[in-house]
């Protein structure tokens, strides 16, 4: 199959969401029937889509979470709040507040 040289130029300048959705529109028998504006709107909604996924990415990576699969159904709320650490908090919140 030819690439489009729009498509070329748009992974040339590292736009990747607008070219892929480029090459989608230009596959599908609908996106020949949208209007320029839509077109446009379509390949924006689409790259903006893949920047944010992509930061979103980059600083869970940075994060370096030491549990990175752990989701809140795994906390169990009951040894968070009546450990001994947190009844050592509270001690110290409240000498803290006193002074």
């Amino acid at each position: 199959m030819l690439t489009h040289p729009t498509h070329d130029a748009l992974c040339t300048l590292k736009l990747d969401g607008k070219a892929e959705a480029f090459a989608e529109l230009l596959s599908e028998d609908h996106g020949r029937d949208l209007d320029p504006v839509t077109w446009i709107g379509l390949m924006l909604d689409r790259e903006k889509a893949r920047r944010n996924t992509r930061r979103f990415q980059t600083g869970l990576r940075a994060a370096a979470l030491r549990h990175g699969d752990a989701c809140m159904e795994d906390v169990n709320y009951r040894i968070a709040l009546d450990g001994p650490s947190m009844r050592k908090d509270r001690s110290d919140a409240k000498k803290e507040y006193e002074k």
